[in-house]
């Protein structure tokens, strides 16, 4: 009868430690999987052509699509708070008339294509692009177009490329130079 104890409590002793390693090792695997799981979400992260860091904050390299317009990955922003000229727009600046459109895209070109630009979502529109304030490293682009005098403040939106629209339109710098519109 000693023998027959012996048998059966080293038969619980092995049901226990199995027991207890298939604890550990799904422990380990379920830790190893987490583990694993946050590797491959970083190096998305990494890898992303467009990293959407907020609700509101989109970060990656632009595409210039007109005057006023920078395509991030696959979304399209409209500057906020700016106005510039619609690419088949023509100016009269002083004598001679301009395609004032083609050049406030090359202004914006020359300011933000293929660099990598944080842009902050200010107002979204259902079904069109989204108003943004883009940003060059600590350059607020918007304000850049408007102090090159290639685009003009939309006041009903914010005041705040007032003062800039002011100074380009006082230094007789681009739309301002002598400019009426004839489109």
């Amino acid at each position: 009868m000693h023998l027959t104890q012996d048998k059966f409590g080293a038969s619980l002793q092995r049901r226990h430690r199995a027991q207890q390693i298939h604890s550990i090792r799904t422990e380990f695997f379920s830790q190893l999987g987490m583990r694993i799981l946050g590797v491959i979400a970083g190096i998305l992260l990494v890898v992303s052509p467009v990293d959407v860091l907020a609700a509101e904050d989109v970060r990656g390299y632009a595409s210039v699509k007109s005057g006023n317009k920078i395509q991030i990955g696959k979304q399209i922003f409209r500057l906020f708070g700016i106005r510039a000229p619609d690419t088949d727009a023509i100016c009269q600046i002083g004598p001679v008339k301009m395609q004032c459109g083609i050049v406030a895209w090359s202004q914006l070109v020359q300011l933000a294509d293929g660099w990598h630009l944080s842009c902050d979502i200010e107002l979204k529109v259902k079904g069109e692009a989204d108003f943004a304030t883009c940003y060059s490293g600590e350059r607020d682009i918007n304000e850049s177009m408007v102090r090159s005098g290639w685009a003009k403040a939309i006041r009903k939106q914010t005041k705040r490329y007032v003062v800039d629209e002011e100074d380009a339109q006082s230094s007789k710098r681009g739309l301002w130079a002598k400019s009426s519109s004839s489109r």
